[in-house]
């Protein structure tokens, strides 16, 4: 069995981020941590590194052993129009697929927002895709390209 010493976690400042910080599994493994708030540049610990998300480097992706990718590309610039942001997003989440090395493992948090326009619950992997808003749009595309990168390349992902 495989010890995965490094993961590379982008949205770790996010809602679900922030609780995954404070788990038992920050502690186990070496974490990189690319964020756009300068506050936590200054944080790093013996596990836990965080770099600007600007500066992340191919290098970086491809010495991680599996990468988490809950970013919340709604809000990588505030200020800026719902096209800049969607290219944006895209953009990140189209480095990180296309630096992936054979063997490394993504995973990959999109959201419920993304099925059925009459929230039927129990939402199901099977459900309808409905893009409802520019967040599910997004969501939605950024699914698609990893799948379609996934078969292109032959690397494991998990939703």
């Amino acid at each position: 069995m495989k010890f995965y010493n490094r993961i590379l976690l982008l949205g770790a400042t996010g809602f679900i981020g922030k609780e995954l910080r404070k788990s038992k599994l920050f502690s186990s493994y070496q974490f990189l941590l690319p964020v756009r708030n300068e506050k936590y540049l200054n944080q790093n610990t013996q596990n836990i590194t965080y770099i600007d998300i600007i500066k992340l480097t191919e290098q970086e992706v491809q010495s991680s052993d599996i990468i988490i990718y809950m970013l919340d590309d709604i809000t990588l610039l505030k200020n800026a129009s719902s096209n800049i942001h969607h290219y944006i997003g895209l953009t990140y989440l189209e480095f990180i697929v296309k630096n992936m090395t054979k063997g490394q493992h993504i995973i990959f948090l999109s959201s419920r927002m993304v099925y059925d326009k009459d929230n039927i619950i129990p939402v199901k992997e099977e459900s309808k895709l409905y893009a409802r808003d520019i967040y599910s749009s997004i969501k939605i595309k950024q699914e698609k390209l990893i799948i379609d990168f996934s078969k292109k390349i032959n690397f494991n992902i998990v939703f």
